[in-house]
């Protein structure tokens, strides 16, 4: 019997040893697959964080066009209604400079 408890009690212990080592595989293989995730992971966020500042750039850009198309456009409005203004004074200065006089004059 005492032979039949070695042969239990080395059994049990290789069956332990081989759980130890699974156990072990799996704690590497785990911390493998942990690593592999966070590369992933990081990966993935600088991806999405170079598309994020393309689109960014891109739409910066285009606004910047707009505005600058829009700034034009208001420009040109200016320049315009200033030469209606200078035109319009001209047509009317006389006119305005002797109601002036007569203002005076009247007093």
């Amino acid at each position: 019997m005492d032979s039949e408890n070695q042969q239990i009690l080395k059994s049990l212990e290789r069956i332990e040893l081989s759980a130890q080592e699974i156990v072990s595989e799996i704690d590497i293989k785990k911390a493998d697959y942990s690593r592999e995730l966070e590369e992933r992971i990081k990966a993935f966020d600088k991806q999405l964080l170079d598309e994020a500042a393309k689109e960014y750039d891109v739409a910066k850009k285009e606004m910047n066009q707009k505005n600058q198309e829009q700034l034009l456009a208001m420009r040109m409005k200016a320049l315009a209604d200033l030469s209606k203004m200078d035109k319009a004074f001209e047509a009317n200065q006389s006119r305005m400079a002797n109601e002036i006089v007569m203002e005076v004059i009247r007093g």
